[in-house]
């Protein structure tokens, strides 16, 4: 139950810091002297690198052990922390986000696979600490949206990712005493290429869609970013498809029904719900409340 602590801690670190930035947006976007455009990216950077390299997490605590990958995922974020609250230009916030997003995408599914391995030899314990682990997310995205706000009124911009450097150290040195040894479930190889080429996809669909407006959605631009982004996730498919071990096994779309549906549905709510989250709120910092109604 300590080694539970440590790995709720964790997944409320990680979803808090997809909220906390919120609020300290405008401010960024004032310091950096930047466009919305761009001021986009500093969100974007973290989820899709944490949606995109998840699923290489999850192999790789597979293959090298769920411990290792945590710690070292761990130390990304860490790391990437401080470099996002010293940035001195967007670019190098947003190449520190990325690289938080990375550190995520390695805790998550490593941390998900030790509390099943601890709490495996009961049923209704294991029921528990999945509901402990699982209550963890919705809590750090709500802590998020306040704890941005305090943060940035209080102390400045930097702080909201600074706020992981304590946390993350102090997981660090908690891990080796609370946590066992993660079990190392079985040799294989990494589909490298499956997730070079998903990222890539991912990345340039949500690049033309966030410039269109500036380009034009029939220019010569977005026409061929979309291109590229379909043939992208296109070869992801035939990889996948001819890959021995692939990031996602696809006949579980055919023997899960409900799964095809799920991931649809999560897809459009993330969609609505995200892109909400950031838009609301410049249009209350900057007074635009009105134009939503």
């Amino acid at each position: 139950w300590k080694a539970l602590s440590v790995l709720s801690i964790a997944q409320f670190l990680i979803i808090l810091d997809t909220s906390i930035i919120g609020v300290a947006l405008p401010t960024i976007q004032q310091h950096f002297s930047i466009t919305q455009t761009e001021l986009q990216w500093i969100f974007n950077a973290y989820v899709i690198s944490f949606g995109t390299m998840l699923l290489l997490g999850g192999r790789l605590s597979d293959i090298f052990g769920q411990k290792r990958i945590f710690v070292a995922g761990f130390l990304v974020l860490t790391i990437s922390s401080i470099l996002a609250g010293i940035a001195t230009s967007n670019d190098v916030l947003i190449a520190a986000r990325a690289l938080q997003g990375l550190g995520a995408a390695l805790i998550a599914p490593s941390a998900l696979s030790i509390v099943m391995n601890l709490f495996a030899n009961s049923k209704s314990e294991m029921n528990k600490a999945m509901g402990i682990w699982g209550a963890a997310a919705p809590a750090g995205g709500t802590a998020g949206v306040f704890l941005g706000g305090i943060i940035t009124a209080w102390l400045d911009w930097p702080w909201v990712f600074l706020i992981n450097v304590p946390i993350g150290i102090a997981v660090l040195i908690l891990t080796p005493k609370l946590i066992p040894q993660g079990i190392r479930k079985k040799e294989g190889n990494i589909d490298y290429l499956g997730a070079v080429s998903i990222t890539a996809s991912l990345v340039l669909l949500v690049y033309s869609i966030v410039t269109a407006n500036d380009v034009g959605w029939v220019s010569a631009q977005t026409i061929f970013l979309l291109g590229v982004s379909a043939i992208l996730f296109t070869a992801f498919i035939a990889i996948e498809r001819r890959t021995k071990e692939p990031l996602i096994p696809l006949h579980i779309f055919k023997t899960t029904r409900n799964l095809l549906s799920g991931n649809m549905v999560m897809a459009l709510l993330g969609a609505a719900w995200v892109s909400m989250w950031f838009f609301l709120n410049l249009y209350i910092k900057h007074g635009y409340l009105g134009c939503l109604f």
